[in-house]
């Protein structure tokens, strides 16, 4: 942690915001080091780690000693360096290690010489239309490789690699095992999958198949079929974007409403949120506790319920974000101890990046802790100057995709080299309906597992919202000049970076003397920000249940 006189260090800011700042040194470090470890070859990157890991124990040994803990707190400084370079030398570590083990083997020397094998996979993710590869529907999967033959000989894998196919993949799904004909081919450095695979077959059956752990056309749980029954009733705009705002599956998403989505600023809403794990958390902690049971099992309760959660959406980077998150956070009340968003969400990012360091470049992963940082340190004390002029709910309203953005753009300019001017507009006119979206439709998921009568109605409701997120999302994209150019690359991020700096800059200079009723007690917290005081009201310190 940052200490400076044996206190953590606190800077404030913006109005109404307290920056905790404990864990600042130690995320830096660590996501520098996982982002440069990714790219190292394991030969270089496990003597890397462990040099900074040898740095880490000279540190602490020098921070023990009484003496130099009482001069000039530079014991302290110390303590700080040693916890940055612990994590940075575990995540470099832990990267090299998963390298080695997705290559060991023959698969390695099959990849290296880019031979062709005979492969059976798991399948990790659902389908996605690929572009750029040629004529044709082209489809982009997810997948581990379990087992390979090639030149008579089999042998067993644990490697990550992504299939590029044709149409005949289309109907694939997560956790379902598939045999494929096709050529290995190595990955670029730094990338999660250690090779591309290039299917030269539909999906088969395989020997490991034939045993017994289902195939491509293997019966799926009958939740997930009701489900899906229910969505594709509804009209096509809506049957393509419910399942993507609800579980994250934008396969079934038509191409043309994409662009749009993307064209308006929307894209976000097409994969599971933060605000679907709150939900999740906060509603079974609530249960939990209206049923008279202890902290500690209301606790356990709503982690496992999450984990449940994430296990059927899947372990996307935003979702794995604020799942870690909401668990830190049943731990932090568990323990008794004080809870501060910030460093809430520096121990997810740590946590996570141990983990898997490569998601130190994941935009998906960067975007969701950018605008979890937004709603944190701006969104607040936006809302609070805006209560001056505007009603609570339209300030919110404003402030939150506003917050979003002045972090996320020079990410997003990376992504795609245009800025998108409707983007505030349409995220405030959708606002209203993504509640009712997540909802009712992770409500449907529920009830598809325990009540199946009640999915066609939940899922008709869901519908409704997300065919509005659909008409607004074509309406912006096809207004003139819904979208300007932008420097591409490096240089245009910078430069959003700078603007978006100058725009905090020149609120920071407006708000600063401007003191809201909103601070008063007008409003509540907001986003995510606001699990804090949702969990807080549902888990009090007394551990009397409520009434």
């Amino acid at each position: 942690m940052w200490v400076v006189s044996g206190q953590p260090f606190r800077a404030t800011g913006l109005p109404g915001v307290r920056w905790d700042l404990r864990l600042l040194p130690a995320v830096t470090a660590t996501w520098a080091a996982a982002w440069v470890g990714i790219a190292l070859v394991p030969a270089v990157s496990l003597p890397v780690g462990l040099s900074i890991a040898l740095a880490a124990v000279a540190c602490g040994v020098l921070a023990s000693q009484r003496g130099l803990h009482q001069a000039v707190h530079l014991g302290g400084i110390l303590l700080v360096a040693t916890l940055a370079l612990v994590c940075a030398a575990g995540a470099i570590i832990s990267g090299s290690v998963q390298q080695q083990a997705h290559t060991a083997g023959p698969i390695g020397p099959a990849i290296a010489s880019g031979q062709d094998v005979r492969a059976t996979m798991t399948v990790r993710s659902s389908p996605q239309r690929a572009s750029g590869f040629g004529t044709g529907d082209r489809y982009l999967v997810q997948a581990t490789l379990t087992e390979a033959a090639t030149a008579g000989v089999t042998f067993p894998a644990a490697t990550p690699v992504l299939i590029l196919a044709g149409k005949g993949w289309a109907s694939v799904r997560p956790g379902q095992e598939v045999g494929a004909a096709g050529k290995l081919q190595a990955s670029a450095a730094g990338s999660r999958v250690a090779a591309l695979f290039l299917a030269r077959t539909d999906p088969f059956d395989s020997p490991a198949i034939r045993s017994g752990k289902g195939g491509p056309d293997a019966t799926e749980p009958g939740w997930r079929v009701r489900w899906r029954s229910a969505v594709l009733g509804l009209p096509p705009d809506a049957a393509g974007l419910l399942p993507g705002m609800v579980t994250g599956d934008r396969s079934g998403l038509p191409p043309d409403l994409t662009a749009a989505m993307k064209t308006a600023g929307l894209t976000h809403l097409t994969a599971v949120s933060g605000a679907n794990c709150t939900m999740v958390l906060v509603a079974l902690t609530y249960l939990a506790r209206c049923c008279r049971t202890p902290r500690w099992l209301a606790a356990g309760l709503a982690a496992g319920g999450l984990a449940g959660f994430v296990g059927i959406v899947g372990p996307d980077p935003s979702v794995l974000r604020a799942a870690v998150m909401g668990w830190l956070g049943v731990f932090g009340m568990v323990a008794g101890r004080p809870r501060r968003t910030l460093c809430l969400l520096g121990g997810t990012v740590l946590v996570l990046l141990e983990q898997d360091p490569w998601l130190s470049a994941d935009a998906a992963f960067v975007l969701s802790v950018l605008a979890t940082i937004g709603l944190v340190l701006v969104a607040r004390p936006c809302s609070d100057w805006l209560c001056s002029w505007l009603p609570l709910w339209l300030a919110q309203s404003l402030a939150v995709p506003l917050a979003a953005q002045l972090l996320c753009a020079p990410v997003i300019v990376l992504l795609q080299p245009y800025v998108a001017p409707y983007a505030l507009p349409a995220n405030m006119v959708v606002s209203p309906v993504i509640g009712l979206v997540t909802i009712v439709g992770t409500f449907g998921l529920a009830c598809a597992l325990t009540v199946p009568w009640l999915v066609p109605m939940a899922a008709a409701v869901a519908g409704i919202g997300a065919s509005w997120v659909a008409i607004v999302a074509r309406f912006f994209a096809g207004l003139p000049g819904a979208s300007w150019p932008w420097p591409e690359g490096p240089p245009g991020a910078v430069l959003m970076a700078v603007v978006s700096a100058l725009l905090l800059a020149g609120f920071w200079l407006v708000t600063s003397r401007h003191e809201s009723p909103f601070l008063s007690g007008r409003g509540s917290s907001l986003g995510l920000a606001s699990l804090r005081g949702k969990l807080e009201s549902v888990m009090p310190s007394n551990p009397t249940p409520p009434r």
